[in-house]
């Protein structure tokens, strides 16, 4: 009956009788409409467009899709992925084309590590009376010329101490700063005093006027077993930080279905293992640290002795 009165509609109207029987099905009531097994098939998976006053929000969830879509399958080449995450990392970040890939992470072990060696090495030899760390010491230089030449004139700005002046340690915890120039003198001296780190006036040489000396007080044992452990209690932090950050974007990989299950577990396994070596290399440093303050404690007490 439905098909009849379209073909009559469509030699009527001259309209496609495709479009005429669809509306004509339209009006039929629910219980008199084909069933689903009569439809055809192009019918049943058909796509209709969107009206052309239809709302702008399905314009724009179509075009983050395509956004979406588009960023995914730029992941393989040189443009910026958003599921790489390699620009949160100083160095080689990681990459979901090669998720087993960790020599970033190890990277920023190897940096981390570097930095709280030399931080033990400086609290076991001085502290901040470590030539090192007295030469980075800012000074506040004014521009004037120098006493010995008015030819001569310094520069003006901050510099650092060791570009003023020599640092040279000498024994019995004395530290000779050698200065280049006259006019650096009292910059220095202002500076080692107004410093929270040193707060002492550097003293004058008697046989050399471009010479200051420092004293370094002595350390308590307890003091310096204190940062020790502190230093060792922040690097594990710091290390561990890595790792979580590292496995954060492994797991994004794993929500946007970027990674299979398999090898996510295969990536934490390796993750963790490179975490275990750093904690023994952390634990081993430490280990030395406390050796070397307990042989320089034991020397001390025999040249007491």
């Amino acid at each position: 009956m439905a098909s009849t009165a379209g073909r009559l509609l469509s030699r009527a109207l001259r309209l496609p009788r495709s479009s005429v029987s669809v509306a004509t099905a339209r009006s039929i009531p629910l219980r008199e409409a084909r069933r689903i097994h009569a439809t055809p098939i192009a019918w049943k998976k058909r796509k209709i467009a969107a009206a052309p006053n239809s709302p702008p929000q399905a314009q724009n969830s179509a075009d983050a899709t395509s956004s979406r879509s588009s960023s995914s399958s730029s992941s393989g080449g040189g443009g910026i992925d958003k599921h790489n995450h390699a620009s949160d990392f100083d160095g080689k970040g990681p990459n979901p084309q090669d998720p087993l890939d960790l020599r970033g992470l190890r990277q920023m072990f190897n940096a981390t590590a570097a930095h709280y060696e030399a931080e033990l090495q400086t609290i076991l030899h001085g502290g901040a009376f470590n030539p090192s760390v007295l030469a980075a010491l800012p000074v506040h230089v004014k521009g004037t010329s120098s006493s010995s030449d008015n030819n001569n004139n310094t520069a003006d700005g901050v510099f650092p101490l060791g570009e003023l002046a020599q640092v040279v340690p000498r024994a019995a915890r004395t530290i000779s700063l050698l200065v280049n120039d006259r006019a650096y003198i009292k910059p220095i001296m202002s500076a080692v005093q107004s410093s929270p780190e040193f707060n002492q006036q550097p003293q004058r040489a008697e046989d050399n006027d471009l010479e200051l000396v420092l004293r370094a007080p002595p350390q308590r044992r307890d003091d310096v077993a204190l940062k020790i452990r502190d230093a060792a209690q922040e690097w594990r932090e710091h290390v561990r930080n890595t790792r979580t950050k590292w496995e954060k974007v492994v797991k994004t990989w794993r929500r946007d279905r970027l990674l299979l299950k398999d090898v996510q577990v295969r990536v934490a396994q390796q993750i963790q293992k490179n975490q275990d070596i750093e904690m023994g290399k952390i634990t081993k440093a430490e280990r030395i640290a406390w050796y070397t303050l307990k042989d320089e404690a034991t020397e001390k007490r025999g040249s007491l002795k």
